[in-house]
């Protein structure tokens, strides 16, 4: 998540941007460090031609989802009353889902769970991308 420069804003627009752009990007380095180890651990068993699933990929996930929420509820505390906060709040909710979903499909044994699971992670990072990119626009226009 990358740092915004608002440009055309009043002084309480952008106090407003650079609070919510603090709340968000709070979390990035958490989630590039879960992130990176799982591409890691997918990079090593495709070397190795393993389908076998690493134990640390549940607990990173669920990293992951904590940290999304996290970057959430910062969110929802701010009340800048812009409706940029309410869509990247959304969208973050969304993607906490698609974790949560991801790692119910890497921890089931039984393969309708683990298709459902597949849809659901698919579904709500859909979601997400539309709120994400909506809550940017939002967020550039200063509203």
């Amino acid at each position: 998540m990358s740092a915004l420069k608002p440009r055309g804003l009043t002084p309480a627009q952008r106090r407003k941007v650079k609070a919510i752009n603090d709340a968000v990007a709070s979390v990035d380095r958490a989630v590039r460090d879960h992130l990176a180890s799982i591409d890691t651990f997918d990079r090593t068993a495709r070397k190795v031609n393993s389908g076998r699933v690493f134990p640390e990929w549940p607990q990173r996930l669920l990293g992951l989802q904590t940290e999304t929420l996290k970057a959430r509820d910062r969110l929802n505390r701010l009340q800048t009353g812009m409706r940029a906060e309410h869509n990247l709040a959304a969208a973050l909710a969304e993607l906490a889902s698609a974790f949560g979903a991801w790692h119910r499909g890497l921890t089931a044994t039984d393969e309708d769970v683990v298709t459902a699971a597949i849809a659901a992670m698919r579904r709500h990072h859909r979601n997400a991308a539309r709120l994400g990119k909506s809550g940017l626009a939002d967020l550039k226009a200063g509203r």
